[in-house]
């Protein structure tokens, strides 16, 4: 069929075609269904957009994130707009009043989910997540156990020893990079490793080598950057174009499972056997999920379930990371700041940076401190500045 195609006088406009043919379907599809509505939605203001698109294209070429694209939409269109986006319609909400009226005094009506897109679907294990589900049994035996059993103050304060060992790791791989660096360390790559050691450990509860923890890091990154939305999830039509990859989201999802499942075997072995892993945590995430019982269902969740629910725990939920640079801190005051990462890849939780950015010219700059205690850690003197003129950090 390719060859064919290649050798057609049409192959150079084929996908040209395509797209006009997709569109032309997509219009007169919108127009009946227009018609076909008796009654119309009263629903909020909001840009106008294009037929069958809606504002869909004006979001992707504004150049901007989107929170920013809302947030300058506001003082026109006011707290509660409409968006348009393909075949979805957004109602945006901004302001903390309106939220707890949506979400807590009206959570009810507004509980349910909207539809997933097909990746999400495969990735939530068919809508078996807390932040997936549809509002009903499947939702509410997981939510239940994860605020009871994972998120109460009593189980906070049972990882207090993960996150002990998690600073030791912290120190050791400083005081190591700057011997090999001359006193030189990254902040936010070993702040964020430090991080990532803590997660694990409440999801897992199983001890991980370095490069372990590091191959969970790519694994999470590769699962991030295949959610990010592509143009058939808002119009499904286009969906042929999009083959190569759809084929990469079930290799990222095969890569998930292998990646996870024997961690999950491990720490099942442990709780079994008390005694064969003297490093294994006394209470990780997982143990809550092995016999958790959900309304109208005999089963346990299975290994491929477990996944899905282990890598959309709040700890480890997918986050777009910000785009930042990370700072390479030395112990004469002066710094570098290079891309910790390509801006268009989505960062994974080890990559979550909440630092404040300096915006000077279009250029991003991150402006960091460095604490007394770093400063003991590297053995160097406590009256080093990072920035010159900048007070310095309290320990």
């Amino acid at each position: 069929m390719s060859s064919s195609l290649s050798s057609s006088p049409f192959s150079p406009y084929y996908h040209i075609i395509f797209t006009a043919f997709a569109f032309f379907v997509s219009g007169l599809l919108f127009i009946l269904s227009r018609k076909s509505n008796s009654k119309k939605l009263k629903l909020p203001p909001g840009p106008p957009g294009y037929p069958v698109v809606g504002n869909l294209f004006q979001v992707a070429r504004s150049g901007k994130p989107f929170f920013q694209y809302i947030r300058e939409l506001i003082p026109k269109y006011g707290p509660i707009m409409t968006l348009k986006m393909g075949t979805r319609t957004m109602i945006i909400v901004s302001g903390a009043d309106l939220a707890y009226e949506a979400l807590i005094e009206k959570g009810q009506i507004f509980a349910t989910r909207p539809r997933e897109n097909p990746t999400r679907t495969i990735f939530s294990c068919d809508k078996f997540t807390v932040n997936a589900a549809y509002s009903g049994p499947v939702w509410r035996s997981l939510r239940r156990n994860m605020v009871q059993n994972m998120l109460s103050a009593a189980r906070i304060r049972e990882f207090r020893n993960a996150r002990d060992l998690a600073m030791d790791k912290l120190i050791e791989r400083l005081r190591d990079e700057a011997a090999a660096n001359n006193g030189a360390v990254w902040v936010l790559k070993n702040a964020r490793f430090a991080v990532f050691c803590i997660l694990l450990t409440m999801c897992f509860g199983v001890e991980m080598d370095e490069e372990t923890i590091e191959r969970v890091d790519q694994m999470m990154k590769a699962v991030l950057i295949v959610l990010d939305p592509r143009l058939d999830d808002f119009l499904p039509i286009l969906s042929p174009f999009f083959s190569k990859q759809r084929k990469r989201v079930q290799q990222v999802r095969k890569q998930q499972i292998q990646t996870l499942v024997p961690l999950i075997e491990k720490r099942r072995i442990a709780i079994r056997n008390p005694n064969s892993d003297e490093s294994a945590a006394s209470f990780s995430y997982l143990d809550t999920l092995f016999d958790l019982k959900i309304e109208g269902r005999n089963s346990s969740p299975t290994n491929t379930e477990l996944t899905s629910n282990v890598h959309t725990n709040p700890s480890m939920a997918k986050r777009k990371g910000k785009r930042t640079t990370d700072t390479m801190m030395s112990p004469t005051g002066s710094s570098t700041s290079t891309p910790a990462v390509p801006p268009e890849i989505l960062l994974s939780p080890t990559s979550e940076c909440d630092e404040e950015m300096i915006i000077v010219e279009g250029k991003t700059e991150v402006r960091v401190s460095l604490p007394t205690s770093l400063a003991q850690i590297l053995g160097k003197n406590q009256d080093n500045q990072v920035e010159e003129g900048r007070p310095e950090a309290e320990p």
